[in-house]
């Protein structure tokens, strides 16, 4: 299990680097489609964590995210959603190796020379995404956590559960009877300068 911790540990370290690299890109194309879309595409993001940023760029922005590792001989990439984007890759069938997954959460790969053809096309069909109606918000809490229970080791129970994606939501705990005595705000994203 230790081998596993390390490798989990070593994959979110990718993460923020990735994380870290791409904010400005991700705020440009954030912007370029009214705030419909981010997309990123970078050859220093490594295949493997293209899903994990995804996930991470749609839940801080609110909206489809892609993000692709690009080459020179061929491109992976990923699409997160907080909403069904039903079809969504179909719209690409004839640029893409292969594709699949499901609506709100795909991945696929194309030949590097294509990778231009796919972002226009991508730019083009942003401007007519539709999220659907926002329902009220609801919050679902998985445990009450007795205040005896709040340390450090909590954490580590949490982290069993990941990763968080489709179907495996985040772990929402609830403590009765605690008073917040400070509060420290640390951003997850900063804002480029303009």
């Amino acid at each position: 299990i230790e081998a596993v911790l390390e490798l989990n540990a070593r994959r979110k370290s990718l993460g923020d680097r990735a994380w870290e690299r791409c904010q400005s890109q991700a705020y440009e194309t954030f912007n370029r489609t009214g705030q419909k879309l981010v997309y990123v595409a970078d050859p220093a993001i490594p295949r493997g964590i293209t899903g994990l940023l995804a996930s991470r760029l749609s839940g801080f922005f609110k909206v489809p995210a892609l993000v692709v590792s690009s080459g020179p001989r061929k491109s992976v990439g990923s699409l997160r959603s907080p909403f069904s984007m039903e079809g969504f890759l179909d719209r690409f069938a004839d640029l893409l190796a292969n594709y699949g997954g499901h609506d709100c959460a795909a991945g696929f790969t194309l030949d590097g020379e294509e990778l231009t053809r796919f972002e226009a096309r991508l730019f083009l069909l942003a401007k007519d995404l539709q999220p659907p109606p926002q329902a009220e918000a609801r919050l679902r809490i998985d445990a009450e956590v007795p205040p005896a229970y709040l340390n450090p080791e909590l954490i580590r129970v949490v982290e069993f559960f990941e990763p968080f994606g489709e179907g495996s939501p985040p772990v929402t705990l609830l403590t009765r009877g605690v008073r917040i005595e400070s509060l420290d705000s640390i951003p997850l994203f900063s804002r480029p300068d303009r």
